[in-house]
C-alpha cells in the first residue's frame, strides 16, 4: 500500500540503504546548517572562510601603515555552495500492496534507494572530485603517491580525521608490500562506518572504494598564464595560447620566475609540498580553464605561496606544467580531512493535497511524498533530498596519482 511509504520505519530502511551508496558523502560535515532556512533549490550560495590574523614579534604594532594596509582586518574568503535536489519516484496502482518492510527493502529500498545514492555520489564526485590543492604522482605502484598525500593532509591541521576514496579497480594496482608497510590495515571504524565500502587504514588514513572516479591520462604540455580571475566563488585561468585536448584531473605544477609555488597549511602559511592546479573545466577554444580555489595574498585562508607574489595579477607569465607522464593513464585517489566536505540539508516545503512525511538517519534528510490519480486509481510516492554539498576548503584536499597496470 502506498501510503505505507511514509511509516517512518520504512523511511528509515529507504535511508539507510541511500546513505550506504553515497560513502563519499557519508563523509561530510554540515557547516551552514543554521544559513540554509529560507535557501532555495538550484540557487548559489556565498559562505566564508576566516583569517587567520599576522603575528610579529615584539609587544608593539609596528608602524601605522600597517594597519592602513588592512593587516588588523579581519579578511575572508568565499566559499560558493549549490543548493540542489535529487529525487526518484514510483507509481503503484491500488491493487498493487507491499504490505511488510521486508519486501519494503527488497522491492524499494535495494533498489531505488540504492539509485539514487549513487546517482547523487556521482553527482558529486563530478563536481568536487579535482577541488584540491596538491597533487602527488607515483609512476611506480602508488603507494608513495598515498603515503605522501596522507602524510600532506596530517601536516597542514594537526589532529584530523583523513580519509581517501579511489575506484575499486584500483587496488588492484596497489602490490602489497608487507614488509614495508605497503597494505591496508584492518579498521574497526571503516567497518562500522563505511560497511562494505571499507578498504582499510593505511597511515593512519581511512580508505574507502568509490565509484564513478575517472582516470587521467599524462600528456607533455607546458602551459603559459596569461591572466587569473576569481569570480563567484570560481577560478578561471586563461592562456596565452590554447592547449590541445587539456582534460579535467590534469595536475599542472605551477612555477612564477622559475620560483615554485607552495601548497599552505590551515593558517595560510607555506609547506614544502608542491601547489598543484587541477584542472576542472576546460573552455571548448582551449584558451581558459576553471580550477579550484587559488590564493596567494597574506592572510589566513591563503592556499598558494609565490615568494614576491601577492595577487593573482602576480600570476600571469607564469608556466603550468603537467605533472603526469605522457600518454600514461592514472588512477586517483582522492585523500582528503573527513570534515571539508560540506553536505546540508535544505528544508522543503509540504506538497498541498498530499501525505508527506521526513526523516534524518546521520545527516542527510530524506523527505517522502505520496500523492493519487483518482482517474486512474495510482499512487506516486516520490523520495526527495535537497541539499547542498562542495569543499569548503580545497587546502584539506590532495589527489594521489599512481598508473593503470
Amino acid at each position: 500500500m502506498a501510503h505505507q511509504f511514509t511509516n517512518s520505519k520504512w523511511l528509515k530502511v529507504f535511508l539507510a540503504d541511500l546513505i550506504d551508496a553515497m560513502p563519499y558523502l557519508k563523509a561530510s560535515k554540515s557547516h551552514f546548517a543554521a544559513e540554509m532556512k529560507g535557501k532555495k533549490s538550484g540557487r548559489d550560495y556565498f559562505f566564508s572562510l576566516n583569517d587567520a590574523g599576522h603575528p610579529e614579534e615584539g609587544l608593539n604594532i609596528k608602524t601605522k601603515n600597517e594597519r592602513e594596509n588592512g593587516k588588523g582586518d579581519v579578511q575572508e574568503r568565499q566559499v560558493k555552495i549549490h543548493l540542489t535536489n535529487m529525487h526518484s519516484f514510483v507509481d503503484l496502482n491500488v491493487l498493487d500492496s507491499i504490505v511488510n518492510i521486508d519486501d519494503f527493502e527488497s522491492e524499494i529500498g535495494q533498489t531505488y534507494a540504492l539509485r539514487l545514492g549513487a546517482e547523487t555520489q556521482k553527482k558529486s564526485i563530478a563536481k568536487t572530485f579535482f577541488d584540491a590543492s596538491a597533487a602527488f604522482v607515483d609512476d611506480n605502484n602508488g603507494w608513495k603517491a598515498l603515503s605522501s598525500a596522507g602524510s600532506h593532509m596530517k601536516s597542514i591541521r594537526t589532529g584530523a580525521k583523513v580519509v581517501g576514496f579511489f575506484d575499486p579497480v584500483a587496488e588492484g594496482a596497489l602490490t602489497i608490500d608487507a614488509i614495508n608497510g605497503f597494505q591496508f590495515g584492518p579498521s574497526e571504524r571503516g567497518n562500522k562506518f563505511y560497511s562494505d565500502a571499507s578498504v582499510g587504514k593505511f597511515q593512519g588514513a581511512e580508505y574507502v572504494y568509490t565509484n564513478d572516479v575517472p582516470n587521467v591520462t599524462g600528456a607533455t604540455r607546458s602551459l603559459t598564464i596569461a591572466g587569473v580571475n576569481e569570480s563567484d566563488g570560481v577560478t578561471t585561468i586563461t592562456l596565452s595560447e590554447a592547449a590541445t585536448d587539456l582534460k579535467a584531473g590534469e595536475p599542472l605544477l605551477l612555477t612564477v620566475d622559475g620560483k615554485v609555488a607552495k601548497a599552505c597549511n590551515a593558517v595560510g602559511m607555506p609547506t614544502n609540498a608542491k601547489f598543484s592546479v587541477v584542472v576542472r573545466e576546460v573552455a571548448e577554444d582551449g584558451l581558459s580553464f576553471t580550477c579550484g580555489r587559488i590564493c596567494v595574498e597574506d592572510i589566513g585562508s591563503r592556499n598558494c605561496f609565490v615568494e614576491g607574489v601577492t595577487s593573482l595579477a602576480g600570476l600571469a607569465g607564469g608556466t603550468l606544467t603537467n605533472m603526469l607522464t605522457d600518454g600514461k593513464e592514472y588512477f586517483v585517489a582522492q585523500v582528503r580531512t573527513e570534515d571539508v566536505m560540506n553536505f546540508d540539508n535544505v528544508p522543503m516545503d509540504d506538497l498541498v493535497n498530499a501525505e508527506n512525511s521526513s526523516v534524518s538517519v546521520g545527516g542527510v534528510t530524506l523527505k517522502v511524498t505520496v500523492y493519487g490519480d483518482g482517474d486512474e486509481m495510482r499512487n506516486t510516492t516520490r523520495w526527495d533530498i535537497c541539499y547542498g554539498d562542495g569543499i569548503v576548503d580545497n587546502r584539506f584536499v590532495a589527489l594521489a596519482y599512481f598508473p593503470v597496470e
